[in-house]
Protein backbone atom coordinates (compact mmCIF):
# COMPACT_ATOMS: atom_id res chain seq x y z
CA UNK A 1 0.00 0.00 0.00
CA UNK A 2 2.93 2.37 0.91
CA UNK A 3 4.87 1.55 -2.14
CA UNK A 4 1.91 2.62 -4.58
CA UNK A 5 0.92 5.66 -2.63
CA UNK A 6 4.55 6.60 -3.07
CA UNK A 7 4.10 6.06 -6.83
CA UNK A 8 0.73 7.53 -6.88
CA UNK A 9 2.17 10.64 -5.43
CA UNK A 10 5.45 10.71 -7.86
CA UNK A 11 3.38 10.08 -10.69
CA UNK A 12 0.74 13.31 -9.64
CA UNK A 13 3.80 15.56 -9.00
CA UNK A 14 5.01 14.88 -12.70
CA UNK A 15 1.52 15.88 -14.32
CA UNK A 16 2.06 18.91 -12.60
CA UNK A 17 5.53 19.35 -12.87
CA UNK A 18 4.80 18.76 -17.19
CA UNK A 19 1.35 20.77 -17.41
CA UNK A 20 3.15 23.46 -15.66
CA UNK A 21 6.27 23.38 -18.01
CA UNK A 22 3.66 22.92 -20.66
CA UNK A 23 2.19 26.17 -19.97
CA UNK A 24 5.29 28.09 -19.78
CA UNK A 25 6.59 26.66 -23.61
CA UNK A 26 3.14 27.41 -25.27
CA UNK A 27 2.58 31.39 -23.68
CA UNK A 28 6.76 31.44 -23.26
CA UNK A 29 8.09 34.91 -22.79
CA UNK A 30 11.39 36.50 -22.44
CA UNK A 31 12.03 35.55 -19.04
CA UNK A 32 13.04 39.05 -17.48
CA UNK A 33 15.98 37.97 -15.88
CA UNK A 34 17.55 38.14 -19.65
CA UNK A 35 16.35 41.66 -20.44
CA UNK A 36 19.08 42.90 -18.33
CA UNK A 37 21.55 40.75 -20.49
CA UNK A 38 24.61 42.39 -23.01
CA UNK A 39 23.94 39.13 -25.23
CA UNK A 40 22.65 40.71 -28.46
CA UNK A 41 22.86 44.29 -26.41
CA UNK A 42 26.42 45.02 -26.69
CA UNK A 43 27.54 48.50 -28.11
CA UNK A 44 29.17 47.05 -31.88
CA UNK A 45 31.73 50.55 -31.38
CA UNK A 46 32.70 49.84 -28.13
CA UNK A 47 33.88 45.84 -28.77
CA UNK A 48 35.59 46.46 -31.78
CA UNK A 49 37.69 49.67 -29.75
CA UNK A 50 38.39 46.60 -27.19
CA UNK A 51 38.78 43.64 -30.04
CA UNK A 52 41.85 42.01 -30.65
CA UNK A 53 43.84 43.43 -33.74
CA UNK A 54 46.31 40.53 -34.25
CA UNK A 55 46.47 37.65 -36.69
CA UNK A 56 43.64 35.32 -36.66
CA UNK A 57 44.66 31.94 -34.68
CA UNK A 58 44.71 29.43 -37.90
CA UNK A 59 46.37 26.77 -35.86
CA UNK A 60 45.02 23.89 -34.28
CA UNK A 61 47.13 23.87 -30.98
CA UNK A 62 44.95 23.84 -27.63
CA UNK A 63 48.28 24.86 -26.11
CA UNK A 64 47.57 27.91 -23.65
CA UNK A 65 44.15 28.91 -24.32
CA UNK A 66 42.85 29.35 -21.24
CA UNK A 67 39.76 30.71 -19.38
CA UNK A 68 40.83 33.40 -16.61
CA UNK A 69 38.29 34.43 -13.82
CA UNK A 70 39.19 38.00 -12.91
CA UNK A 71 37.81 39.27 -9.70
CA UNK A 72 37.70 43.54 -10.04
CA UNK A 73 37.90 45.19 -6.78
CA UNK A 74 36.61 48.99 -6.66
CA UNK A 75 39.16 51.14 -5.05
CA UNK A 76 36.44 51.93 -2.19
CA UNK A 77 35.98 48.13 -1.92
CA UNK A 78 37.81 45.56 0.44
CA UNK A 79 39.56 42.37 -1.18
CA UNK A 80 37.01 39.82 0.28
CA UNK A 81 38.55 36.36 0.64
CA UNK A 82 35.42 34.54 0.33
CA UNK A 83 34.15 36.28 -2.62
CA UNK A 84 37.50 35.16 -3.99
CA UNK A 85 36.97 31.75 -2.53
CA UNK A 86 33.53 31.36 -4.09
CA UNK A 87 34.60 32.96 -7.32
CA UNK A 88 37.64 29.64 -7.42
CA UNK A 89 34.83 26.82 -6.45
CA UNK A 90 31.95 28.29 -9.58
CA UNK A 91 35.03 28.23 -11.56
CA UNK A 92 36.26 24.73 -10.69
CA UNK A 93 32.60 23.48 -10.78
CA UNK A 94 32.01 24.77 -14.46
CA UNK A 95 35.05 22.96 -15.66
CA UNK A 96 33.97 19.57 -14.42
CA UNK A 97 30.19 20.60 -15.46
CA UNK A 98 31.49 22.01 -19.32
CA UNK A 99 33.63 18.17 -19.11
CA UNK A 100 30.87 16.06 -18.44
CA UNK A 101 28.82 17.49 -20.63
CA UNK A 102 31.32 17.89 -23.23
CA UNK A 103 32.40 14.29 -23.04
CA UNK A 104 35.46 12.78 -23.92
CA UNK A 105 36.93 14.37 -20.90
CA UNK A 106 37.56 17.62 -22.90
CA UNK A 107 37.39 20.42 -21.05
CA UNK A 108 38.76 24.07 -20.50
CA UNK A 109 41.81 25.19 -19.01
CA UNK A 110 41.73 27.45 -16.09
CA UNK A 111 44.59 29.71 -14.98
CA UNK A 112 46.86 29.81 -12.18
CA UNK A 113 46.24 31.20 -9.81
CA UNK A 114 42.69 30.40 -10.97
CA UNK A 115 41.21 33.77 -9.78
CA UNK A 116 43.27 37.02 -10.61
CA UNK A 117 42.31 40.01 -8.25
CA UNK A 118 42.83 43.64 -9.77
CA UNK A 119 42.39 46.70 -7.78
CA UNK A 120 40.81 49.46 -9.80
CA UNK A 121 41.03 53.07 -9.80
CA UNK A 122 37.60 53.86 -9.07
CA UNK A 123 34.73 54.32 -6.21
CA UNK A 124 32.20 51.24 -6.59
CA UNK A 125 29.51 53.98 -7.07
CA UNK A 126 31.35 55.35 -10.73
CA UNK A 127 30.72 52.15 -12.82
CA UNK A 128 27.15 52.92 -13.02
CA UNK A 129 26.95 56.54 -13.07
CA UNK A 130 29.71 57.56 -15.24
CA UNK A 131 28.41 58.16 -18.61
CA UNK A 132 30.53 56.57 -21.52
CA UNK A 133 28.21 58.77 -24.56
CA UNK A 134 27.86 62.51 -24.84
CA UNK A 135 25.30 64.22 -23.35
CA UNK A 136 24.44 61.16 -21.25
CA UNK A 137 23.07 58.75 -23.65
CA UNK A 138 22.54 54.53 -23.33
CA UNK A 139 23.02 54.36 -19.56
CA UNK A 140 22.01 50.69 -19.82
CA UNK A 141 25.26 50.01 -21.03
CA UNK A 142 27.49 52.50 -18.70
CA UNK A 143 28.15 49.79 -16.06
CA UNK A 144 29.00 47.11 -18.74
CA UNK A 145 31.32 49.56 -20.86
CA UNK A 146 32.84 51.00 -17.90
CA UNK A 147 33.29 47.71 -15.71
CA UNK A 148 35.41 46.26 -18.97
CA UNK A 149 37.52 49.02 -19.65
CA UNK A 150 39.18 49.08 -16.49
CA UNK A 151 38.93 44.88 -16.20
CA UNK A 152 40.28 44.27 -19.83
CA UNK A 153 43.12 47.51 -19.48
CA UNK A 154 44.04 45.82 -16.89
CA UNK A 155 45.07 42.54 -17.38
CA UNK A 156 45.74 43.40 -21.35
CA UNK A 157 42.68 41.53 -22.28
CA UNK A 158 40.31 41.86 -25.91
CA UNK A 159 37.12 40.87 -26.99
CA UNK A 160 37.52 37.93 -29.39
CA UNK A 161 40.71 37.20 -27.47
CA UNK A 162 42.14 33.89 -29.21
CA UNK A 163 43.77 32.58 -26.29
CA UNK A 164 41.76 34.00 -23.62
CA UNK A 165 38.92 33.88 -22.47
CA UNK A 166 37.84 36.89 -19.72
CA UNK A 167 35.29 35.92 -16.71
CA UNK A 168 35.22 39.40 -14.61
CA UNK A 169 33.67 39.38 -11.45
CA UNK A 170 33.56 43.19 -9.97
CA UNK A 171 32.23 44.11 -6.82
CA UNK A 172 29.77 46.50 -7.74
CA UNK A 173 25.98 47.33 -8.09
CA UNK A 174 24.41 47.88 -11.47
CA UNK A 175 21.54 50.29 -11.67
CA UNK A 176 18.12 48.88 -12.50
CA UNK A 177 17.98 48.13 -16.37
CA UNK A 178 21.65 48.39 -16.80
CA UNK A 179 23.22 45.14 -18.69
CA UNK A 180 25.76 42.63 -17.67
CA UNK A 181 26.66 39.26 -18.77
CA UNK A 182 28.75 37.49 -22.01
CA UNK A 183 29.30 37.70 -25.58
CA UNK A 184 32.42 38.07 -27.66
CA UNK A 185 34.62 36.13 -25.41
CA UNK A 186 34.31 38.45 -22.55
CA UNK A 187 31.57 38.17 -19.38
CA UNK A 188 30.68 40.21 -16.72
CA UNK A 189 29.08 39.83 -13.37
CA UNK A 190 28.14 42.00 -10.63
CA UNK A 191 27.92 42.33 -6.68
CA UNK A 192 24.70 40.12 -6.70
CA UNK A 193 26.89 37.17 -8.04
CA UNK A 194 29.35 37.40 -5.96
CA UNK A 195 26.38 37.69 -2.80
CA UNK A 196 24.83 35.12 -4.46
CA UNK A 197 27.75 32.88 -4.78
CA UNK A 198 28.64 33.34 -0.73
CA UNK A 199 25.11 32.86 0.40
CA UNK A 200 24.36 36.35 1.18
CA UNK A 201 20.78 38.11 0.55
CA UNK A 202 21.38 39.77 -2.71
CA UNK A 203 20.36 43.37 -3.37
CA UNK A 204 17.61 43.83 -6.06
CA UNK A 205 18.30 46.42 -8.73
CA UNK A 206 14.95 47.88 -9.31
CA UNK A 207 12.54 48.66 -7.09
CA UNK A 208 9.99 46.21 -6.10
CA UNK A 209 12.07 43.58 -6.90
CA UNK A 210 12.42 40.43 -3.98
CA UNK A 211 15.87 39.45 -3.29
CA UNK A 212 17.28 35.82 -5.30
CA UNK A 213 17.44 33.07 -2.45
CA UNK A 214 17.78 30.57 -4.55
CA UNK A 215 21.18 29.22 -3.05
CA UNK A 216 24.74 28.66 -4.50
CA UNK A 217 24.04 26.38 -7.48
CA UNK A 218 21.84 28.90 -9.27
CA UNK A 219 24.80 31.07 -9.04
CA UNK A 220 26.90 28.74 -10.67
CA UNK A 221 24.75 28.25 -13.40
CA UNK A 222 23.80 31.68 -14.29
CA UNK A 223 28.02 31.97 -14.85
CA UNK A 224 27.80 28.68 -16.86
CA UNK A 225 25.20 30.56 -18.95
CA UNK A 226 27.33 33.98 -19.15
CA UNK A 227 30.51 31.71 -19.77
CA UNK A 228 28.77 30.05 -22.76
CA UNK A 229 27.89 33.57 -24.25
CA UNK A 230 31.51 34.28 -23.94
CA UNK A 231 32.46 31.46 -26.39
CA UNK A 232 29.72 32.93 -28.02
CA UNK A 233 26.60 30.48 -27.68
CA UNK A 234 23.61 31.97 -28.26
CA UNK A 235 20.05 31.27 -26.58
CA UNK A 236 18.20 28.37 -27.98
CA UNK A 237 16.45 28.78 -31.82
CA UNK A 238 13.35 30.48 -31.04
CA UNK A 239 13.92 31.31 -27.36
CA UNK A 240 13.83 34.49 -27.55
CA UNK A 241 11.23 37.21 -28.93
CA UNK A 242 9.96 38.23 -31.24
CA UNK A 243 9.34 34.60 -31.35
CA UNK A 244 9.41 33.70 -28.02
CA UNK A 245 8.51 29.88 -28.38
CA UNK A 246 12.00 27.79 -27.74
CA UNK A 247 11.96 24.95 -30.55
CA UNK A 248 12.75 21.42 -29.29
CA UNK A 249 10.02 22.47 -26.61
CA UNK A 250 11.02 21.66 -22.56
CA UNK A 251 14.58 20.08 -24.18
CA UNK A 252 15.68 23.70 -25.20
CA UNK A 253 13.73 25.67 -22.40
CA UNK A 254 15.31 23.83 -19.37
CA UNK A 255 19.12 23.90 -21.15
CA UNK A 256 21.54 25.37 -19.39
CA UNK A 257 21.80 28.60 -22.28
CA UNK A 258 17.84 29.10 -21.80
CA UNK A 259 16.36 28.61 -18.12
CA UNK A 260 18.66 25.56 -16.95
CA UNK A 261 21.10 27.31 -14.82
CA UNK A 262 18.05 28.10 -12.39
CA UNK A 263 18.25 23.84 -12.68
CA UNK A 264 22.09 23.71 -12.15
CA UNK A 265 23.87 21.30 -12.30
CA UNK A 266 20.79 19.35 -13.56
CA UNK A 267 20.82 21.01 -16.72
CA UNK A 268 22.75 20.27 -20.26
CA UNK A 269 23.97 21.76 -23.32
CA UNK A 270 22.07 21.20 -26.70
CA UNK A 271 23.83 19.13 -29.31
CA UNK A 272 24.54 22.23 -31.14
CA UNK A 273 26.44 23.90 -28.45
CA UNK A 274 28.91 21.32 -27.97
CA UNK A 275 29.69 20.75 -31.28
CA UNK A 276 30.08 24.84 -31.06
CA UNK A 277 32.87 24.52 -27.77
CA UNK A 278 34.02 21.29 -29.21
CA UNK A 279 35.20 23.67 -32.69
CA UNK A 280 36.31 26.78 -30.76
CA UNK A 281 39.30 25.19 -29.87
CA UNK A 282 39.35 25.77 -25.95
CA UNK A 283 38.57 22.46 -24.74
CA UNK A 284 41.21 19.46 -25.08
CA UNK A 285 41.45 16.42 -22.68
CA UNK A 286 42.24 16.54 -19.50
CA UNK A 287 41.83 14.29 -15.85
CA UNK A 288 39.73 16.03 -13.65
CA UNK A 289 38.93 13.24 -11.11
CA UNK A 290 40.58 13.02 -7.66
CA UNK A 291 43.66 11.73 -6.93
CA UNK A 292 43.52 7.99 -5.35
CA UNK A 293 44.41 7.79 -1.45
CA UNK A 294 48.08 5.98 -1.24
CA UNK A 295 48.65 6.31 -4.89
CA UNK A 296 52.37 7.22 -4.92
CA UNK A 297 53.14 6.61 -8.44
CA UNK A 298 50.04 7.85 -10.40
CA UNK A 299 48.41 4.72 -11.32
CA UNK A 300 44.92 4.92 -10.53
CA UNK A 301 45.57 2.06 -7.66
CA UNK A 302 45.92 2.45 -4.40
CA UNK A 303 49.70 1.30 -2.92
CA UNK A 304 50.53 -1.16 -0.01
CA UNK A 305 52.61 1.14 2.32
CA UNK A 306 53.06 1.80 5.57
CA UNK A 307 55.10 4.26 8.25
CA UNK A 308 57.50 3.19 10.51
CA UNK A 309 57.51 5.73 13.62
CA UNK A 310 60.47 4.46 15.29
CA UNK A 311 62.87 5.27 12.27
CA UNK A 312 60.09 7.73 10.38
CA UNK A 313 60.77 5.55 7.05
CA UNK A 314 58.02 5.02 4.36
CA UNK A 315 58.16 1.78 3.03
CA UNK A 316 55.63 1.39 -0.19
CA UNK A 317 54.93 -0.98 -3.34
CA UNK A 318 54.26 0.39 -6.18
CA UNK A 319 51.34 -1.14 -7.96
CA UNK A 320 52.31 -0.16 -11.18
CA UNK A 321 55.74 -2.09 -11.18
CA UNK A 322 55.43 -4.06 -7.72
CA UNK A 323 59.08 -2.71 -6.98
CA UNK A 324 59.77 -1.41 -3.43
CA UNK A 325 60.15 2.30 -2.58
CA UNK A 326 61.35 4.15 1.07
CA UNK A 327 61.86 7.77 2.00
CA UNK A 328 62.50 8.80 5.65
CA UNK A 329 60.02 11.50 6.77
CA UNK A 330 58.82 12.92 9.69
CA UNK A 331 60.00 11.15 13.35
CA UNK A 332 58.42 9.70 16.31
CA UNK A 333 55.31 11.49 17.40
CA UNK A 334 54.26 12.57 14.43
CA UNK A 335 51.07 12.00 12.53
CA UNK A 336 50.87 11.07 8.67
CA UNK A 337 49.08 13.19 6.64
CA UNK A 338 49.64 11.73 3.17
CA UNK A 339 47.76 13.45 0.24
CA UNK A 340 48.06 15.20 -2.89
CA UNK A 341 49.38 18.53 -1.99
CA UNK A 342 50.66 19.60 -5.00
CA UNK A 343 48.31 18.57 -7.82
CA UNK A 344 50.24 16.16 -9.80
CA UNK A 345 48.31 13.29 -9.21
CA UNK A 346 50.70 11.34 -6.83
CA UNK A 347 50.13 11.22 -2.70
CA UNK A 348 52.80 13.17 -0.99
CA UNK A 349 54.90 12.34 2.34
CA UNK A 350 53.13 14.55 4.88
CA UNK A 351 52.99 14.61 8.90
CA UNK A 352 51.94 16.79 11.00
CA UNK A 353 53.84 17.71 14.25
CA UNK A 354 51.58 18.30 16.81
CA UNK A 355 54.61 19.38 19.87
CA UNK A 356 54.93 22.80 17.01
CA UNK A 357 51.62 22.48 14.99
CA UNK A 358 53.87 22.22 11.96
CA UNK A 359 53.09 20.67 8.68
CA UNK A 360 55.99 18.85 6.72
CA UNK A 361 54.79 17.92 3.02
CA UNK A 362 57.58 16.47 0.60
CA UNK A 363 56.19 16.91 -2.89
CA UNK A 364 56.41 14.74 -5.67
CA UNK A 365 56.37 16.91 -8.18
CA UNK A 366 59.79 18.66 -7.69
CA UNK A 367 60.90 16.59 -4.84
CA UNK A 368 61.37 20.02 -2.93
CA UNK A 369 59.53 20.13 0.84
CA UNK A 370 57.44 22.78 2.43
CA UNK A 371 56.60 23.98 5.50
CA UNK A 372 53.18 25.18 7.28
CA UNK A 373 52.35 26.33 10.51
CA UNK A 374 49.01 25.62 11.65
CA UNK A 375 47.31 23.60 14.00
CA UNK A 376 47.61 23.27 18.03
CA UNK A 377 48.90 20.67 20.07
CA UNK A 378 45.30 19.22 20.34
CA UNK A 379 43.69 19.76 17.48
CA UNK A 380 43.17 16.80 15.12
CA UNK A 381 44.44 16.77 11.32
CA UNK A 382 41.47 16.47 8.66
CA UNK A 383 43.78 16.92 5.26
CA UNK A 384 41.59 16.42 2.43
CA UNK A 385 40.48 18.66 -0.99
CA UNK A 386 37.78 20.78 0.18
CA UNK A 387 37.68 23.30 -2.69
CA UNK A 388 37.95 20.65 -5.81
CA UNK A 389 40.74 22.00 -7.42
CA UNK A 390 42.51 18.19 -7.08
CA UNK A 391 44.85 19.25 -4.27
CA UNK A 392 44.69 18.25 -0.24
CA UNK A 393 44.31 21.48 1.50
CA UNK A 394 45.48 21.70 4.82
CA UNK A 395 42.94 21.53 7.83
CA UNK A 396 42.29 20.45 11.65
CA UNK A 397 39.46 20.08 13.63
CA UNK A 398 39.63 21.85 16.85
CA UNK A 399 37.74 19.32 19.35
CA UNK A 400 37.69 22.17 21.85
CA UNK A 401 35.72 24.29 20.06
CA UNK A 402 34.50 22.24 16.98
CA UNK A 403 35.96 24.48 14.26
CA UNK A 404 37.48 23.29 11.44
CA UNK A 405 40.23 25.59 10.10
CA UNK A 406 40.99 25.20 6.55
CA UNK A 407 43.86 26.40 4.36
CA UNK A 408 41.50 26.73 0.85
CA UNK A 409 44.65 25.97 -1.84
CA UNK A 410 42.81 27.09 -4.65
CA UNK A 411 43.29 30.37 -3.49
CA UNK A 412 45.21 30.03 -0.39
CA UNK A 413 42.06 31.88 1.99
CA UNK A 414 41.67 30.78 5.27
CA UNK A 415 38.19 29.28 5.93
CA UNK A 416 37.16 28.88 9.68
CA UNK A 417 33.83 26.78 10.21
CA UNK A 418 32.03 25.80 13.37
CA UNK A 419 30.73 22.24 12.86
CA UNK A 420 30.77 19.48 15.64
CA UNK A 421 31.39 19.14 19.44
CA UNK A 422 33.59 17.90 22.18
CA UNK A 423 34.08 14.17 21.71
CA UNK A 424 33.16 14.01 18.22
CA UNK A 425 35.17 11.79 15.20
CA UNK A 426 35.82 14.30 12.26
CA UNK A 427 35.02 12.34 9.04
CA UNK A 428 35.53 14.45 6.02
CA UNK A 429 34.38 12.78 2.63
CA UNK A 430 32.97 13.22 -0.69
CA UNK A 431 29.33 12.19 0.59
CA UNK A 432 27.28 13.95 -2.43
CA UNK A 433 29.93 13.23 -5.24
CA UNK A 434 30.77 16.92 -6.64
CA UNK A 435 34.10 15.95 -5.78
CA UNK A 436 34.75 18.28 -2.55
CA UNK A 437 35.44 16.72 0.51
CA UNK A 438 32.39 17.74 2.76
CA UNK A 439 32.78 18.43 6.37
CA UNK A 440 31.62 15.43 8.86
CA UNK A 441 31.62 13.95 12.31
CA UNK A 442 30.20 11.08 13.61
CA UNK A 443 29.42 11.30 17.62
CA UNK A 444 30.45 8.01 19.58
CA UNK A 445 27.77 8.18 22.21
CA UNK A 446 24.66 9.12 19.95
CA UNK A 447 26.21 6.59 17.14
CA UNK A 448 24.97 9.48 14.73
CA UNK A 449 26.52 10.84 11.54
CA UNK A 450 26.28 14.83 11.41
CA UNK A 451 27.13 15.73 7.26
CA UNK A 452 26.96 19.71 6.17
CA UNK A 453 25.73 20.33 2.90
CA UNK A 454 27.49 22.55 1.90
CA UNK A 455 25.47 23.51 -1.55
CA UNK A 456 22.31 23.24 0.03
CA UNK A 457 22.75 25.58 2.78
CA UNK A 458 22.40 29.26 1.74
CA UNK A 459 24.11 30.47 4.66
CA UNK A 460 27.15 28.12 4.00
CA UNK A 461 29.80 31.66 3.88
CA UNK A 462 27.53 34.23 5.17
CA UNK A 463 26.81 32.83 8.73
CA UNK A 464 29.60 30.08 9.15
CA UNK A 465 29.29 30.01 12.86
CA UNK A 466 25.80 30.04 13.17
CA UNK A 467 24.52 26.18 13.77
CA UNK A 468 21.01 27.44 13.03
CA UNK A 469 21.63 28.41 9.43
CA UNK A 470 23.36 25.29 8.93
CA UNK A 471 22.11 22.85 6.42
CA UNK A 472 22.85 19.19 7.21
CA UNK A 473 21.74 15.53 7.47
CA UNK A 474 22.01 13.45 10.36
CA UNK A 475 21.66 9.73 10.37
CA UNK A 476 22.22 7.16 13.18
CA UNK A 477 24.38 4.28 12.12
CA UNK A 478 27.34 1.91 13.77
CA UNK A 479 28.38 1.87 17.35
CA UNK A 480 31.09 3.60 19.68
CA UNK A 481 33.58 1.36 19.13
CA UNK A 482 33.22 1.01 15.29
CA UNK A 483 36.21 2.36 13.44
CA UNK A 484 34.70 4.84 10.98
CA UNK A 485 35.41 4.32 7.31
CA UNK A 486 33.93 6.27 4.91
CA UNK A 487 34.35 5.38 1.39
CA UNK A 488 32.80 4.73 -2.36
CA UNK A 489 32.94 1.08 -1.82
CA UNK A 490 29.79 1.37 -5.06
CA UNK A 491 31.40 3.48 -7.81
CA UNK A 492 28.90 5.68 -7.80
CA UNK A 493 31.37 8.74 -6.73
CA UNK A 494 29.93 9.43 -3.49
CA UNK A 495 31.14 8.39 -0.46
CA UNK A 496 29.09 5.40 1.95
CA UNK A 497 28.82 5.80 5.85
CA UNK A 498 30.47 3.31 6.81
CA UNK A 499 31.81 1.40 9.99
CA UNK A 500 34.15 -1.49 10.62
CA UNK A 501 33.42 -3.28 13.34
CA UNK A 502 36.64 -5.05 15.34
CA UNK A 503 34.40 -7.06 17.73
CA UNK A 504 33.08 -9.45 14.54
CA UNK A 505 35.48 -8.10 11.60
CA UNK A 506 32.30 -7.11 9.91
CA UNK A 507 31.99 -4.24 7.63
CA UNK A 508 28.57 -2.16 7.58
CA UNK A 509 27.83 0.49 5.01
CA UNK A 510 24.28 2.41 3.76
CA UNK A 511 25.04 2.08 -0.76
CA UNK A 512 24.46 5.61 -1.82
CA UNK A 513 23.39 4.57 -5.27
CA UNK A 514 20.56 2.55 -4.12
CA UNK A 515 20.48 3.91 0.23
CA UNK A 516 20.41 -0.51 1.17
CA UNK A 517 22.29 -1.62 4.42
CA UNK A 518 25.03 -3.83 3.50
CA UNK A 519 27.63 -6.03 6.10
CA UNK A 520 30.42 -7.66 4.89
CA UNK A 521 32.86 -10.02 6.99
CA UNK A 522 36.39 -9.38 6.50
CA UNK A 523 39.17 -9.26 8.83
CA UNK A 524 39.20 -10.11 12.56
CA UNK A 525 39.74 -7.85 16.13
CA UNK A 526 43.11 -6.06 16.35
CA UNK A 527 43.16 -5.33 12.17
CA UNK A 528 43.72 -2.17 11.07
CA UNK A 529 40.87 -1.32 8.33
CA UNK A 530 42.51 0.70 5.40
CA UNK A 531 40.48 0.85 2.68
CA UNK A 532 41.38 1.99 -1.09
CA UNK A 533 41.18 1.08 -4.60
CA UNK A 534 43.78 -1.28 -4.36
CA UNK A 535 42.83 -2.85 -7.98
CA UNK A 536 42.04 0.74 -10.15
CA UNK A 537 38.53 -0.44 -10.77
CA UNK A 538 36.94 2.73 -9.28
CA UNK A 539 35.83 1.20 -6.37
CA UNK A 540 37.03 1.29 -2.79
CA UNK A 541 38.33 -2.55 -1.93
CA UNK A 542 37.08 -3.79 2.01
CA UNK A 543 41.17 -4.21 3.40
CA UNK A 544 42.64 -4.52 6.74
CA UNK A 545 46.55 -4.70 7.84
CA UNK A 546 47.18 -7.65 10.52
CA UNK A 547 49.60 -5.79 12.79
CA UNK A 548 51.06 -8.79 14.42
CA UNK A 549 52.05 -10.39 10.91
CA UNK A 550 51.99 -7.85 9.43
CA UNK A 551 49.95 -9.35 6.68
CA UNK A 552 47.40 -7.20 4.11
CA UNK A 553 44.33 -8.95 3.07
CA UNK A 554 42.58 -7.57 0.47
CA UNK A 555 39.26 -8.06 -1.30
CA UNK A 556 39.77 -6.94 -5.06
CA UNK A 557 35.92 -5.61 -5.58
CA UNK A 558 36.66 -6.35 -9.79
CA UNK A 559 36.76 -9.74 -8.88
CA UNK A 560 35.89 -10.69 -5.80
CA UNK A 561 38.97 -12.44 -5.03
CA UNK A 562 41.54 -12.43 -2.11
CA UNK A 563 45.41 -10.79 -2.57
CA UNK A 564 47.27 -11.12 0.27
CA UNK A 565 50.74 -9.26 1.06
CA UNK A 566 53.17 -9.13 3.90
CA UNK A 567 54.82 -5.42 4.22
CA UNK A 568 55.41 -3.77 7.40
CA UNK A 569 56.08 -4.90 10.98
CA UNK A 570 54.18 -4.61 14.19
CA UNK A 571 54.44 -1.17 15.58
CA UNK A 572 54.13 0.27 11.35
CA UNK A 573 50.97 2.60 10.32
CA UNK A 574 49.19 2.03 7.04
CA UNK A 575 49.05 4.97 5.26
CA UNK A 576 46.03 4.06 3.81
CA UNK A 577 44.49 4.23 7.43
CA UNK A 578 45.51 7.38 8.35
CA UNK A 579 42.63 9.53 8.35
CA UNK A 580 40.71 6.22 9.80
CA UNK A 581 38.97 7.23 13.32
Amino acid sequence: MLKNLKRFRFIIYLLVFFAFSAAEISAQKTPSVFQNEIWNNADAEFVERHNFKGAPDASDAFAGKKVRFIYLVPQDRPVRDDYKAAIADAALHLQDFYQKELGGENAFTLNQPIVEVVQTNHTANWYKTNPTRPNGQTPGIWFWENSLHDGLSAVGGFFNDPNNRWIFYIDAEAECGQLSGGTSGVALMASNDLRGLTGQSNVPGCAGSFPDTSGKYRWIGGAGHEIGHAFNLPHPPGCDAPTSNCHGGMLAAASLMWTGYGNYPVTYFLAAEKQSLLAGRFFSMMVLRPTKLSDYDNDRKADISVWRPSNSVWSIIKSSDNSADYAAWGMSGDKIVPGDYDGDRKTDFAVWRPSNGVWYVFRSSDNTFSFQSFGLGDDIPVASDYDGDRKTDIAVWRPSSGIWYIIRSATDTLQAFSFGASGDKPIPADFNGDKRADIAVFRPGANVWYIHQNYSSYYYYAFPNNPAQVTFTATSFGAANDKIVPADYDGDGKAEIAVFRPSNGVWYFLRSSDNQFRAVKFGQNEDVPAPADYDGDGIADFAVWRPETGVWYVLQSSTGSLFAAQWGNAGDEPTAAAFVR
